[in-house]
């Protein structure tokens, strides 16, 4: 996990995580999602998460003559499914 600030001085914190998809082929993927919070997200290796508003960016450069493409993975907060469900009831029940 790495830690940048956005132009505007907030924390962003990049975490591998492995994207899954399901479909007619599953397949996973090795990606960053970036977070902006000011705590670095509490995440153990291999891990299930689950990540609120997953935005994803497609992003294009040209450098030296040659053209760069790819994809940046952006998420509100990301959390183990456990927690999310235990944050869920204690709101609801705050309520």
């Amino acid at each position: 996990m790495t830690e940048r600030r956005s132009a505007d001085g907030r924390r962003q914190w990049k975490v591998p995580c492995m994207l899954g998809v399901q479909g007619e082929q599953t397949r996973s993927e090795i990606v960053q999602v970036t977070v902006c919070q000011e705590e670095a997200p509490r995440v153990e290796f291999g891990e299930r998460l689950e990540a609120d508003e997953l935005v994803v960016l497609f992003w294009g450069m040209q450098r030296d003559g040659e053209t760069y493409a790819g994809l940046s993975f952006r998420a509100e907060r990301l959390g183990t499914p456990g927690a999310r469900k235990a944050q869920a009831q204690a709101s609801a029940s705050a309520a």
